[in-house]
């Protein structure tokens, strides 16, 4: 997350971090009663609809450098983190 140069990069990273999360929710509850294939359709659409947001918003400037890196930086550790927590707690229920 880190290396991190461009506003595409941040977007490339932002949805690695969604696919991610997804791929880890779908593992830790499918086949547990916790899971139902409709509310994990739902969530997909909707975290895919936020990084469509964010794709729109940075189209334009994808290739520039980006301004407030540290931020930017931040905001996408603090976001998989809380995401895998989330996951973790998760796991930790279906088990």
């Amino acid at each position: 997350i880190s290396s991190i140069r461009t506003y595409g990069d941040y977007i490339a990273m932002y949805k690695m971090i969604i696919d991610n999360y997804l791929s880890e929710y779908e593992e830790a509850l499918k086949g547990t009663p916790l899971y139902s294939e409709e509310s994990f359709k739902d969530m997909q659409e909707e975290y895919n609809e936020n990084y469509e947001d964010q794709k729109e918003l940075y189209a334009d400037m994808e290739d520039e450098e980006l301004i407030g890196k540290d931020s930017l930086v931040e905001f996408l550790i603090n976001f998989r983190d809380s995401l895998k927590e989330f996951t973790d707690s998760m796991k930790d229920i279906a088990s």
